[in-house]
């Protein structure tokens, strides 16, 4: 199949596309996506995304690869909105790194959902976000990546917390020893 690699320059209000979109709308109005594609950039336009907030970045390319499951899909005229959000609804967002890890692995698909083949799953466009990631601060070197909203990790309570160095572990073991009287 035909490689479609769509190149988004954003302007005021519309995203012109290269080659194989006509046009991908930046909108913020979440009630568009109750009846258009949509897909969530994670920071404001001209940001990207370093050490979990958005800073300012005038050169970065918002760029996407459009995939039916893990084909590649021929050149067409998809419409896509863009949603300038970062926020997860429920649970925590985790940054895929694909070229780190394989099993984060991601494809954007033409309806705006974001399949992780690995996890059997394909997330609406409110479970995800994307964006250009600086990795190392004196760094130019960027990364095109996702946040994905993860609601099936749940996090301890700090007491109940074990540490590798064992801080919360000792008390524990000497009121045990006591309880044990």
């Amino acid at each position: 199949m035909f490689n479609l690699i769509v190149i988004l320059f954003i302007s005021t209000g519309v995203v012109i596309g290269q080659g194989n979109v006509k046009f991908v709308h930046t909108n913020d109005d979440l009630s568009i996506c109750e009846r258009e594609k949509c897909i969530r950039k994670c920071c404001p336009e001209h940001q990207i995304y370093f050490r979990r907030k958005c800073i300012n970045n005038t050169e970065a390319i918002f760029s996407l690869t459009v995939y039916d499951d893990e084909e590649l899909l021929p050149p067409n005229d998809e419409t896509f909105y863009i949603i300038h959000d970062k926020h997860c609804e429920v649970g925590l967002d985790i940054r895929l790194v694909p070229n780190s890890y394989p099993e984060d692995r991601f494809y954007i698909q033409p309806d705006g959902r974001l399949y992780l083949p690995d996890l059997e799953l394909k997330a609406p466009f409110n479970m995800y976000c994307m964006e250009n990631f600086k990795l190392k601060p004196n760094d130019t070197t960027l990364e095109f990546s996702a946040l994905r909203c993860d609601d099936t990790i749940e996090l301890q309570e700090p007491e109940n917390k074990v540490y590798s160095q064992g801080k919360r572990l000792i008390p524990h073991i000497i009121t045990s020893l006591y309880d044990n009287d």
